[in-house]
C-alpha cells in the first residue's frame, strides 16, 4: 500500500504465447499449438488468435479453425496459409504444421467485410466495419484473401481508413460462408 504524497501506476499487462504442431491431421494439430499457446497466458483467455498453417493444410483450414475456436473461450480467430513457419527454434516447411499466436490483455476485434470489392474502395466502409475511427495508438492487422479481388485497391482502402493507426497485412482464409475473414 503506498504512503502519504505516493502514487501507484499500474497499467495492463498484454501476455502473448506460441505454439507449433506438426500432429497428423488439421484439427489435432490446431489443438496442440493452442494448448501450447495458451499455457504462456498464465490460465488468462485469449483477447485473439492467429492461427497460420502451412500448404498441405490448405484444404482443411477450416477445421483447424475450428478448433482454434472452441479453445480460444470467444476470442477472434483469424487464419490464413503461409509457405512455411517457425516457432520456438522449431521449423516446419512442405509438411503439415500449424502455428498459433494467442494473446491476452489487448482490445481485439474480428470483423467480416462482406463486400470485399466496395470496402476496398470506400474506407468509410472500413471504419463502419470496425465500429470506431482508428486511433494513433491502434493496430490494424488486416489478413487479406489473395483470391479476394483487387489486393491493391483494397490496400489503399486499408490504409486510408487506418488514418493515424498503423496497418499491417497479409493472407488470408475464407471464413466458410464466402466472406473474408479480416483481423482487426
Amino acid at each position: 500500500t503506498p504512503g502519504p504524497g505516493s502514487s501507484v501506476y499500474s497499467r495492463a499487462m498484454v501476455r502473448a504465447g506460441t505454439g507449433l504442431s506438426g500432429a497428423a491431421g488439421a484439427g489435432a494439430a490446431a489443438a496442440e499449438a493452442m494448448a501450447a499457446a495458451r499455457g504462456a497466458l498464465a490460465g488468462e483467455a485469449p483477447s485473439f488468435v492467429l492461427l497460420l498453417a502451412t500448404p498441405p493444410l490448405a484444404g482443411s483450414l477450416d477445421d483447424a479453425l475450428r478448433e482454434a475456436e472452441r479453445a480460444a473461450e470467444g476470442a477472434p480467430v483469424a487464419g490464413a496459409v503461409v509457405d512455411g513457419l517457425s516457432a520456438g527454434g522449431l521449423e516446419i516447411e512442405s509438411a503439415p504444421g500449424v502455428a498459433v499466436l494467442a494473446a491476452s490483455g489487448v482490445d481485439a476485434h474480428a470483423v467480416a467485410m462482406e463486400d470485399l470489392a466496395r470496402a476496398s474502395r470506400d474506407p468509410a466502409e472500413w471504419r463502419h466495419a470496425l465500429g470506431r475511427e482508428p486511433s494513433a495508438e491502434d493496430l490494424l492487422c488486416v489478413l487479406f484473401d489473395p483470391a479476394g479481388g483487387d489486393l491493391r485497391a483494397l490496400a489503399a482502402g486499408v490504409c486510408d481508413a487506418a488514418g493515424p493507426a498503423l496497418a499491417i497485412g497479409a493472407g488470408v482464409a475464407d471464413a466458410g460462408d464466402g466472406a473474408a475473414r479480416v483481423f482487426a
